[in-house]
């Protein structure tokens, strides 16, 4: 008791000495108005005695008519008990990217209407043109995944929240958004499930808000609890390789985006789990430039192309990006080494032969110019 009434004395003599001091009031002031955007953070000045905030007056260390900025700011510690609210600002990048948020907010609707304003002319055009349009919005909607004939269950495993980014969430939850769109516009849709949802990446869901109306299992339970052991974890560092699709078990696609700095993690936790692990095929049809670790979307498009062709190769040709530089290995024909010293060899000799030949018809040419010379001569 007696340190908070010390502690709120010396409040009250530093307020009476900022209200006496008119400079060091437009110096309190200044700082007020540079975190403007903070307002709410700070008092007004009327209450400085009691509640200056060490962000506000002690950023510099000015000495005005005798009283250093630094006592400020100790006076303002002291002030400041364990049970009062934080009242530190905001850093300028993080207002920056608020700021950025709001604006985007408030011209997504405008955005939507153009978007949608374009698709009509889009579709008008290729009605105009006599393409095909695919499925129509009436039969997606009649096409669920209770009643599709696919049985297959695709997971995608959302339990590393904790180690993105705000930026990685929101990878994540476009990603999301195209595996259900993809879905949705299959022949045959997959049993697909989100497991481990919520935390940060639930918030973002929320934030579209109509996303409880999509056909998708939206589960909190881990994928272990649904399924049991019978799952298959899909991780390109596997050394297994998924060679076709089992109805009984249930394909687990690790929630991180494809960029991550978790090498191997899904692979470690599958095998720390005893849980079976399997990569994709890749590597048995496709040579690919780049490396073989593929976004959520395009692995959940992939295993719902091979379930409508049950062809790989040309799942993953119609999936894989062209930027990946995927080559089908039946269309990169190599040479026997052997074979190609030996064309090496032959290439030689005619090179070889041709010179001879050359220098040949030479010594003709020089031989017959002679024979003609010595016959004018004898002439």
């Amino acid at each position: 008791m007696d340190g908070d009434h010390s502690a709120n004395n010396a409040s009250v003599g530093m307020g009476k000495v900022i209200e006496s001091n008119p400079e060091l009031q437009r110096e309190v002031a200044t700082h007020l108005d540079t975190n403007s955007d903070n307002e709410n953070s700070y008092q007004t000045l009327e209450n400085a005695g009691s509640t200056v905030n060490p962000c506000t007056c002690g950023s510099t260390e000015n000495t005005v008519d005798g009283v250093n900025s630094s006592i400020i700011n100790e006076t303002a510690n002291t002030s400041s008990g364990p049970d009062q609210p934080d009242t530190q600002p905001m850093s300028k990048r993080k207002l920056k990217k608020l700021k950025k948020k709001e604006r985007w907010e408030e011209r997504k609707a405008e955005k939507r209407a153009v978007e949608r304003e374009r698709k009509r002319q889009r579709r008008a055009e290729a009605r105009e043109q006599g393409i095909d349009l695919g499925p129509s919005r009436k039969r997606l909607k009649k096409v669920k995944m209770k009643q599709s004939k696919c049985d297959i269950k695709v997971v995608v495993d959302c339990s590393f929240d904790h180690l993105m980014s705000e930026k990685d969430i929101t990878s994540l939850v476009k990603q999301l958004n195209f595996c259900y769109a993809a879905n949705r516009r299959g022949k045959e849709p997959l049993q697909f499930y989100i497991c481990n949802f919520g935390g940060r990446t639930k918030q973002r869901f929320d934030e579209i808000g109509d996303y409880k109306n999509w056909d998708m299992y939206f589960k909190s339970e881990d994928y272990l609890e649904l399924f049991g052991k019978d799952v298959v974890y899909l991780s390109s560092e596997s050394p297994n390789i998924l060679t076709d699709l089992d109805p009984s078990k249930a394909y687990i696609i690790g929630g991180l985006i494809d960029h991550n700095v978790h090498k191997g993690l899904c692979h470690k936790l599958a095998c720390e789990k005893g849980l079976e692990h399997a990569q994709l095929p890749i590597s048995e049809f496709l040579d690919m430039k780049t490396r073989k670790v593929l976004a959520i979307n395009h692995v959940h498009e992939i295993l719902l192309r091979y379930t409508e062709s049950h062809d790989w190769e040309d799942a993953f040709f119609k999936v894989i990006p062209k930027r990946k530089g995927a080559v089908a290995k039946s269309d990169g024909l190599t040479e026997d080494p052997e074979s190609v010293d030996s064309n090496a060899s032959s290439l030689e000799l005619q090179s070889d032969n041709s010179q001879l030949l050359g220098q040949n018809d030479a010594v003709e040419k020089q031989s017959s110019s002679s024979k003609e010379v010595s016959n004018e001569v004898d002439s």
